[in-house]
């Protein structure tokens, strides 16, 4: 018997096979696309259980790129046993076996060890970034202390300060502060 190898993209987080991979694998004769259109029949959703792609020739012809699809693993252990063939009964056991590795304990904590490391970074680059914002704001009350303490000065004395006691303080007229 051949070994089975369909190839499993991962992504999302969500393992898919190639419809037309897996067309061959199941060695059916009819033409993709209407062997696709008559497996959609039996209820299958575009955006859940599959998704279209355009793909370039994969035997080298030339021609414009064939439509593709990306099926979810369900999507495709229902299509194998549709077929009712020795072949897809492999296949459709192909596809449980990878069920159960994804599935199993150590699978399971290595992506969740990956999602934390994902989240750990993203927390980093975000506390970078406040570090770099509170040295700015700590530059700019640097240079507010003297303007603060002197306007506290004014605001806190017993009487009223002429205005060019101010001024003085500035280097400036009183005639240049009033205007």
């Amino acid at each position: 018997m051949n070994e089975i190898t369909i190839a499993v993209k991962y992504d999302n987080d969500n393992p898919t096979v190639s419809g037309r991979e897996l067309h061959a694998a199941l060695e059916v004769r009819t033409q993709y696309s209407i062997w696709f259109d008559r497996m959609c029949e039996y209820g299958f959703s575009e955006g859940i259980d599959y998704y279209s792609f355009l793909n370039n020739r994969s035997d080298g012809l030339a021609g414009k790129p064939r439509t593709d699809h990306q099926l979810t693993i369900d999507m495709a252990k229902e299509l194998c046993m549709i077929q009712r063939t020795e072949i897809g009964k492999r296949c459709r056991e192909y596809f449980i076996n990878l069920e159960k590795q994804w599935n199993s304990p150590d699978a399971v904590m290595a992506r969740a060890l990956q999602i934390a490391d994902q989240k750990l970074e993203l927390a980093k680059q975000q506390n970078g970034n406040l570090i770099e914002t509170t040295a700015v704001q700590a530059k700019q009350i640097e240079e507010m202390k003297p303007k603060a303490t002197y306007c506290d000065m004014v605001l806190q004395s017993a009487g009223l300060m002429p205005i060019t006691t101010i001024a003085k303080d500035y280097g400036k007229s009183a005639k240049w502060l009033a205007s």
